[in-house]
């Protein structure tokens, strides 16, 4: 995309804005891609940014990733960050001539959910990437909730194993407080096991991969080979071992879940990095929590290993 059409979407965004606020995360970073000139950009979630309160190195994952290839990454994640966000500045990475390499984080339980996000984003997102997959306008509004930002329903209330838990608002107060407050250093599984084990299996078991989801991954990388970028899809680290402590049969679905993803987006001729099993249980963050957070072994691990590949296979980035 040339400056002079990136600046008329913002002025059309901008327009818009009059009359329906827009989201103050999305936009500012926009702006960012707008003005950088990274050669390398990287959004997601917060398994990028976080820091635990254990950790010596306080290095953020696109940090660690930068320091790796010794070039500037344009870091555009922020926690909560949902896939049709991510692939929103994914695509506004693309359309940088500049950036000529994307990486795109995957965590496992985002592609059980198709987001529900607030009218503002939903034309946001057609604005910067009129061909990416998405559910039409109609669609949309004739779904309960498509335009109102309401929660996903990994983050509604579930059942497991004949006990009742709260939604993810509620979890976050009766659950995640206490362990929080309970977690020593280093850090440990956690203490709640049953609530441990329940929320796993909800996260990333309970519900089936969501084609929706799938076709944004599939369209945004048919742009990429389009537009001649390289767009690098990676599969987060997941905690089998402790799954596997817990005694659950989610590790086992898990590891055929991932298996059949690669496949799938290896079958559309899109570059997968599958590190879903590159990190032992002690080099994760907030275990509990079912949300992949890293401690800075873990990070490093993942910074170093896309790095490797980014060297290995993308001579465009070598030679820059």
């Amino acid at each position: 995309m040339s400056k002079r059409r990136f600046l008329i979407i913002l002025a059309l965004v901008a327009a818009f804005a009059l009359c329906v606020p827009l989201d103050a995360k999305i936009t500012p970073l926009l702006a960012k891609v707008l003005a950088s000139s990274a050669t390398v950009s990287i959004a997601g979630n917060s398994v990028l940014s976080h820091v635990s309160k254990c950790d010596q190195d306080s290095r953020s994952l696109p940090r660690m990733l930068a320091d790796d290839i010794r070039r500037p990454v344009l870091d555009l994640s922020f926690p909560g960050q949902s896939i049709e966000e991510e692939a929103t500045l994914a695509m506004a990475s693309l359309r940088n001539r500049k950036i000529r390499t994307v990486v795109f984080p995957i965590s496992l339980f985002e592609l059980v959910d198709w987001d529900t996000e607030p009218v503002r984003i939903y034309v946001l997102s057609r604005l910067i990437g009129p061909k990416l997959h998405a559910a039409g306008l109609t669609e949309r509004a004739a779904s309960a909730g498509r335009f109102s930002g309401e929660s996903h329903h990994t983050e509604a209330a579930f059942d497991y194993n004949g006990q009742h838990y709260p939604d993810y608002a509620h979890v976050k107060a009766a659950y995640f407080d206490q362990e929080k407050a309970l977690m020593p250093c280093p850090e440990n599984d956690g203490t709640d096991v049953k609530f441990i084990t329940a929320l796993y299996h909800h996260d990333y078991v309970e519900y089936p991969i969501l084609r929706d989801d799938m076709g944004l991954i599939s369209s945004l990388g048919k742009e990429a080979i389009r537009l001649r970028k390289s767009l690098r899809f990676v599969i987060l680290p997941i905690d089998y071992e402790l799954l596997e402590k817990l005694d659950d049969p989610s590790a086992t679905l898990l590891r055929a879940r991932v298996a059949e993803l690669t496949a799938a987006l290896g079958a559309d001729g899109l570059e997968v990095i599958d590190l879903s099993a590159s990190v032992p249980n002690g080099a994760f963050a907030d275990r509990w929590c079912a949300c992949g957070h890293l401690l800075a072994p873990g990070r490093a691990e993942v910074a170093r290993r896309i790095a490797q590949h980014l060297s290995n296979s993308a001579p465009a980035i070598a030679a820059e």
